[in-house]
């Protein structure tokens, strides 16, 4: 920690945005393990949510609203 200058809240809230995106997996009392399955990047993910969700309207790029 000292040789980067950050604290150790600091690293605790990047390690807890890892895990979050499921990049790290917590072992408890021992340490912090790389996940073992590839994750697809949060805008992949993101895209497949709105291009699934019917209720979305989709307007092409240069059509006309009537």
């Amino acid at each position: 920690m000292e040789a980067y200058n950050v604290s150790r809240n600091t690293i605790r809230r990047a390690l807890k945005v890892l895990e979050a995106e499921k990049l790290i997996t917590s072992v408890p009392g021992a340490a912090w393990r790389v996940a073992n399955k590839p994750v697809r990047p949060l805008v992949d993910r993101m895209t497949d949510l709105i291009d699934d969700d019917s209720s979305w309207g989709y307007i092409p790029i240069g059509d006309a609203v009537v």
